[in-house]
């Protein structure tokens, strides 16, 4: 199915199923034909059409605010993926049940034959530090633009889950 529709509202009739990681506690409604990836780390759902990947990511919040998580995050993908070059600054996200701070790259993935459109987007709570990135082709994400965007501002939410551990990478 092809989302090259212009209006937002076009995109609620389509059939949506639930999608969760219960380790961090991210809900995202994705289109039905979505399939999402069992890992207990992260939550990761796949486009079988396109190749999409939504992968969301949780750690503990010790006290960082929203522009210190996206700071940190940011510095993240410059070390450990420096073939993405950034294409658009930190940019707030407000959507119906999250606000975020998103930054978006693009580059060629080393085990990638094309170049790929990276969207970083990082979320906050009290307790937790929530990443969730978009990966795709270049091609597909200007196609689809409206409609990615449309999911993390309107299809995107989370619920409270006990404290998890920060990844030492990410430790400040």
């Amino acid at each position: 199915m092809t989302h090259a529709h212009s209006a937002s509202h076009d995109f609620e009739k389509l059939e949506f199923k639930l999608f969760a990681s219960p380790a961090f506690g991210l809900v995202f409604a994705a289109p039905a034909s979505w399939r999402q990836v069992d890992d207990a780390r992260y939550l990761q759902v796949i486009d079988p059409e396109s190749g999409a990947e939504f992968t969301a990511s949780g750690y503990d919040n010790n006290g960082l605010f929203l522009e210190q998580w996206g700071t940190l995050r940011n510095a993240v993908v410059a070390s450990e993926m420096p073939y993405l070059t950034c294409v658009r600054t930190s940019y707030g996200i407000k959507g119906v049940h999250v606000s975020g701070i998103a930054t978006d790259y693009q580059g060629r993935f080393p085990a990638s034959g094309q170049n790929r459109h990276y969207l970083v987007l990082c979320l906050r709570t009290e307790t937790l530090l929530i990443s969730v990135t978009l990966t795709t082709s270049v091609e597909d994400f200007a196609a689809r633009e409206a409609f990615y965007r449309w999911l993390l501002q309107n299809k995107l939410d989370i619920y409270t889950v006990d404290k998890i551990s920060l990844p030492p990478q990410l430790k400040s």
